[in-house]
């Protein structure tokens, strides 16, 4: 090798465990990303006014995803 003599190629990185290692790191950014975001949401609630909050408080991390993307801005009382 140190003569130049070298027959072997370098590690191509286009093989199934390349692959495998970058959905896995995908994944694990993505699920990270949405614990973050219902940790967020659910932190806001202890903000939130006390109309919203006793409704929203005791719903499960799905519906309260739901019931979110049904705000508008217009409808906020405090606008």
């Amino acid at each position: 090798m140190l003569a130049g003599t070298t027959t072997s190629l370098p590690k191509g990185a286009d093989g199934e465990v390349e692959m495998i290692h970058a959905l896995r790191t995908t994944r694990h950014s993505t699920v990270k990303a949405r614990t973050q975001a219902e940790n967020h949401m659910k932190a806001m609630l202890v903000t939130a006014l006390e109309v919203l909050s006793a409704d929203l408080c005791e719903l499960s991390t799905s519906k309260l995803v739901k019931r979110a993307a049904c705000f508008r801005l217009s409808q906020c009382p405090m606008s």
